[in-house]
């Protein structure tokens, strides 16, 4: 099938055979429809012969993601133009897709974040700037994390050693103030969320490839499912000792 507009002898040379096998060919393929209505079942049911294909799909296509092997290790290299040392340490764990357990992951990033900001700038006076990221990955099934700072390279070993602790010991640090900005984060978020058919329909299409057809009901009272104990639980996933990576760029070293 043609990626780019026809011209104008294209256009002319086309005929009637021409545009009904194309059809034939858009039909026949296998497909799935995601449809955000407001309409009744009974009313949505009238239209679903003229989407289906009289061809049975005989199993979905299905996208095995390459895994990598859990490991523990740390690589130095001094290329940095600045006096300082960028450090970036990533962490993955298994775990399957769940839409609350998503959402519970995309809170733990700012609780994480500020726990982290209070232990090695406010505490340890050690960084510039940090950056934390955590996502519960629906392709990979995988809680994936990745933090970001800058610090003086004569530090930079501690400072590692305490964001990993931070990390290690985040559900212990989690406490009932946290669980309120938690809700109100969420509430805020969710106020724009829920009138965008955007967003419904890619809950949609999640629930549905991963199996979860609650979700899209859940999401419409997601608070109601942030307590202290569930994000306590979620807080022990999103950093594995046992498989973390980090990279530290050091000063050039000037010969």
């Amino acid at each position: 099938m043609p990626s780019y507009l026809p011209n104008a002898d294209e256009l002319e040379a086309l005929n009637e055979q021409d545009l009904q096998n194309l059809w034939e060919r858009i039909r026949t393929a296998p497909m799935t429809i995601y449809i955000i209505s407001d309409a009744t079942p009974a009313q949505m049911g009238q239209f679903v012969p003229l989407f289906a294909s009289p061809h049975a799909n005989d199993g979905k296509f299905l996208h095995h993601a390459h895994t990598p092997t859990p490991n523990t290790d740390t690589v130095k290299f001094a290329y940095n133009l600045e006096q300082r040392a960028d450090v970036q340490l990533w962490s993955s764990t298994p775990y399957t897709w769940q839409g609350v357990d998503a959402m519970q992951v995309a809170l733990l990033k700012n609780i994480a974040s500020e726990k982290l900001k209070f232990a090695l700038r406010d505490d340890k006076l050690g960084i510039y700037r940090l950056n934390f990221d955590a996502t519960l990955n629906a392709q990979t099934n995988q809680i994936t994390s990745h933090l970001r700072f800058t610090t003086s390279p004569d530090k930079v070993d501690e400072m590692v050693e305490v964001a990993k602790d931070v990390l290690a010991n985040l559900p212990s640090l989690i406490n009932a103030d946290d669980v309120i900005r938690a809700k109100q984060t969420l509430i805020t978020q969710e106020k724009s969320r829920q009138n965008d058919p955007h967003t419904k329909l890619n809950r949609l299409v999640l629930s549905y490839e991963n199996g979860d057809l609650d979700y899209l009901g859940k999401s419409e009272h997601l608070v109601d499912f942030i307590n202290l104990d569930d994000l306590k639980r979620m807080a022990s996933k999103i950093y594995d000792p046992n498989n973390v990576q980090a990279f530290i760029d050091m000063p050039l070293t000037k010969e």
